[in-house]
């Protein structure tokens, strides 16, 4: 599963690349035809503004996958380890459900603006623009349940490891 998963990051990192260097390439089209005489492009404000938007729900998915998002841990960090497990095990299952949600309603969204078109380029239908939201809460909700299982997994492993430990001391009296 780790495989996997770190697969489908290699691919989402690709992916907000693109989109970050189509969305940079596009402003500065924008800029020349603002500045430089006899070149016309209409449709660079919208390509940027959906180039941007999709690098940064592709950035968003992946920060969870490597736990980037901001966090005050000042305080958790002062708790025990098995309740600071349990936060993030919490955390957790609030990102996964946040994603299930995006997911639903994002699927919602594309399927009511299927056949609508951008105004500067009529031939993209701005399904491919709303598709977003759900790709990236389904990326966000299979990371979070990876997150889930490592923590889950990493509890069991400390047990076992604290039952050895215990075994061994009383072996040793």
């Amino acid at each position: 599963m780790k495989k996997w998963m770190e697969r489908m990051e290699s691919f989402q990192i690709s992916v907000a690349c693109l989109f970050l260097v189509t969305f940079v390439l596009c402003v500065i089209l924008q800029v020349l035809s603002r500045y430089v005489p006899f070149i016309e492009i209409d449709w660079t404000e919208e390509a940027a503004k959906y180039s941007f938007i999709w690098a940064m729900f592709m950035g968003a998915a992946i920060m969870v996958r490597r736990k980037g998002h901001f966090a005050m841990s000042f305080v958790i960090d002062l708790l025990p380890a098995r309740l600071t497990r349990g936060i993030h095990i919490f955390n957790h299952v609030l990102i996964f459900s946040f994603g299930l949600l995006m997911v639903y309603y994002g699927y919602l969204l594309t399927v009511n603006f299927w056949d609508w078109s951008l105004n500067t380029m009529p031939f993209l239908k701005q399904r491919y623009i709303w598709a977003v939201i759900p790709v990236s809460g389904a990326s966000m909700a299979l990371y979070s349940l990876g997150a889930i299982f490592e923590l889950v997994c990493s509890s069991q492993n400390e047990a076992q490891e604290e039952k050895k430990g215990v075994s061994r001391e009383l072996e040793a009296r």
